[in-house]
């Protein structure tokens, strides 16, 4: 994202899982939006989220699973079973109940550092 743009992420419950939408914000106008489906596979204690792209038909899923109690680390589901090798990856740290920094990494360099907060509707 470029400086003064921002990210809106509304997630709400959805029965045992949780839906959400993001939209990327630059001058007061929206240039992408995605949607998210997240739910756990109790089998393979790992999180799934399902995304989908308002800019084209691909669809991706992560796969995320807990580090820590804070921390949450994640990539593609094309590279579960070698993900110390994924050139994607996701880092989630939950700094308190209302921060959540994530970075995303390609080829484990962080490209993209977001902090996120809380807002209550």
């Amino acid at each position: 994202m470029t400086e003064g743009s921002y990210m809106i992420w509304d997630i709400t419950p959805f029965g045992a899982a949780m839906i959400g939408n993001t939209k990327f914000v630059t001058k007061d106008t929206v240039f992408d939006s995605n949607k998210y489906l997240w739910g756990y596979d109790k089998k393979n204690d790992k999180i799934l989220v399902a995304e989908i792209f308002n800019d084209t038909p691909a669809m991706e899923i992560d796969v995320l699973w807990f580090t820590a109690e804070n921390m949450l680390d994640g990539v593609l589901q094309q590279d579960i079973s070698n993900p110390e090798n994924a050139v994607i990856k996701f880092k989630f740290e939950f700094k308190s109940p209302n921060l959540l920094v994530l970075k995303y990494l390609k080829n484990n360099i962080v490209t993209t550092e977001l902090q996120m907060n809380r807002e209550m509707k």
